[in-house]
């Protein structure tokens, strides 16, 4: 990116903002083990150091990321094999594509077939699925998972390769702590983990919201029932959500207006809303006579039901409201901050108490005092987390800097910006003044960032999990997000401590999604911007060409997605900002 100082009222900026001294980069991915993957103007992938000197040459078709001394490489006739960082081949390039290794075990493809091997290249199963995925919550890859088989799936644990649950279901889904979904003859029900029928197949379709409620509709109506089968609120509805922990909105057939129950089936929001959605998580958008505002769950009024539409996070404190297709902004007392003076939709929601504005087509940025911090008169103005990109008449590109750096491991690296924005916003914290950004992120970490990211208080642990304890930092934090039915575990284990795929995060994000905006996104899955779509779990397309499209989560180089490398910390935090910067 082109970075200049040569805009027009350059020197008009607020004190608030500086500018960011910056180069043009050459391609390269993020550093992981003292190596970063990195290609020439021939698209072949090498690794570099971080002095800059080329360690690895390039004679790579593509290279992934060094985990535990090792990497997933594919040479020239695009098979793949592992080299070390001495470029010794230590698992032969037989594989026609393949993940990363996770806990010593990988799942890879061979001759069309999808098998297990561990570190010394030995096979855990044979190469007979036409599919396997492990559970999108389970990173450890040492429980139950599921595979498909002559068109049918079940579940194999990959420990012994041993297949666990016969393979005779049409769909699955991955268990939610001790059930899953399961489909035959177009009629879902569940089973546990011995495999057991626990919900006869009954249901049209079905949806968990915790342990142990299920959304379930028959017939063109909708109910929730428990995992006795018995009937928690009744068939009666045309449309159920889970939005919250406690909460599901419904929907009533007679005049179409919005109410919502708890989890116990009691009436917790009366039927009279024109809609009702995410606000966040202890409050909900509600719509009454074409007018929007905000309640709570019990609902109390948070801000009155008199505007256009509004959009805003409350930690911040300030809220975009629209009024004659304009907008301004107001606390949440209701006091107004702004008039009603910008362009909307154009003007954005607060961020890190700045907020782009727009009026008759001009571009500036306000405070949260609303004070303009630079004159409204450029062509564009663009956020990157704690950045602005800033576009004059001219066509000259300014990059502007807002916050300061937080840790001392993160000042040179690529997602610096991201990662300094969320330790600001108290969404992400270090250890000792560090981040470790290139290090894996982990399921109790990346669940700590999403709960900070909904501004979710935690519960108190109940003993849920058998490895986690109520003296461990997350335990309080595991309770709520499997409550929240967005990071699940299985069998009484969440798996705190193990690693987060690239695909299992965009299952998680646009799960979070979901939570927040109540939309089912649907991508355009047929695309053919990845050339690895291949190795995508079935479970997972959907989620992640919806992130593509929402530029959420893209490939790691302009064809490859790479969906079973696990994700990092400096990672996470470039989607948690992303995803904030949509939501909220």
């Amino acid at each position: 990116m082109l970075i200049s100082t040569n805009l027009t009222n350059a020197n008009s900026f607020s004190n608030n903002l500086c500018w960011l001294i910056n180069t043009q980069p050459q391609y390269i991915d993020y550093f992981s083990e003292g190596l970063a993957v990195i290609s020439n103007e021939d698209g072949k992938y090498g690794y570099v150091d971080l002095n800059g000197n080329i360690k690895i040459p390039h004679s790579y078709f593509k290279a992934e990321k060094f985990t535990d001394g090792v990497a997933l490489v594919y040479n020239e006739q695009k098979k793949c094999g592992f080299i070390d960082k001495n470029n010794n081949v230590v698992i032969p390039f037989i594989y026609d594509s393949g993940d990363s290794f996770n806990n010593n075990i990988a799942i890879m493809k061979l001759e069309d077939k999808y098998g297990i091997i561990n570190k010394q290249g030995d096979k855990i199963t044979e190469f007979v699925y036409e599919q396997i995925y492990a559970n999108p919550f389970n990173k450890s890859l040492s429980d139950i998972i599921a595979a498909k088989k002559n068109g049918k799936w079940g579940y194999l644990n990959v420990k012994n390769g041993e297949e666990v649950i016969p393979f005779v279901f049409d769909e699955v889904s991955e268990f939610y702590n001790d059930y899953a979904s399961v489909k035959i003859n177009a009629k879902y029900g569940a089973i546990n983990k011995e495999g057991e029928l626990i919900i006869p197949y009954n249901y049209d379709t079905m949806s968990l919201c915790n342990n142990s409620i299920f959304i379930v509709s028959k017939d063109g109506k909708f109910g929730a029932i428990d995992a006795n089968n018995q009937t928690v609120i009744p068939f009666y509805y045309i449309y159920m959500q889970y939005i919250s922990s406690d909460i599901i909105t419904c929907v009533e057939p007679n005049k179409y207006l919005w109410g919502a129950y708890n989890l116990e089936g009691k009436t917790k929001i009366p039927f009279e809303y024109d809609e009702l959605n995410m606000f966040d998580q202890n409050n909900i958008k509600a719509t009454k006579n074409g007018k929007k505002g905000v309640i709570d769950k019990n609902n109390g009024i948070v801000i009155p039901l008199e505007y256009e539409d509004l959009n805003g996070y409350l930690v911040e404190g300030v809220i975009q409201v629209i009024k004659n297709n304009k907008c301004g902004y107001i606390d949440l007392n209701n006091n107004v901050i702004t008039d009603y003076i910008y362009d909307y939709p154009f003007s954005s929601q607060f961020y890190d108490n700045t907020a782009i504005v727009v009026k008759d087509g001009k571009y500036g940025i306000l405070n949260s005092e609303g004070k303009l911090l630079t004159e409204i008169c450029y062509q564009y103005i663009e956020r990157f987390v704690d950045q602005y990109k800033i576009i004059d008449e001219n066509n000259n590109i300014g990059i502007l800097k807002i916050n300061n750096e937080n840790f001392i491991d993160t000042s040179s690296h690529w997602a610096h910006s991201e990662i300094t924005y969320l330790a600001k916003q108290k969404i992400i914290k270090g250890d000792c003044n560090r981040y470790y950004p290139d290090s894996s992120i982990t399921r109790a970490e990346f669940s700590s960032m999403i709960l900070n990211c909904l501004g979710q208080e935690s519960t108190e642990y109940s003993n849920a999990f058998n490895d986690v304890t109520k003296d461990d930092w997350y335990s309080n934090i595991v309770q709520t997000i499997s409550e929240l039915g967005i990071i699940i575990g299985e069998n009484r284990q969440f798996y705190p401590n193990f690693g987060v795929t690239r695909e299992e995060a965009a299952t998680i994000i646009m799960r979070v999604y979901k939570y927040v905006t109540n939309i089912e996104y649907q991508a355009n899955t047929n695309s053919d911007i990845f050339s690895d779509y291949y190795e995508f779990s079935e479970w997972a397309v959907n989620p992640i060409y919806s992130c593509y499209e929402l530029n959420i989560l893209r490939g790691e180089t302009t064809n490859f997605f790479s969906p079973k490398r696990y994700l990092t910390k400096a990672e996470a935090a470039v989607i948690i900002v992303r995803l904030q910067n949509i939501l909220y």
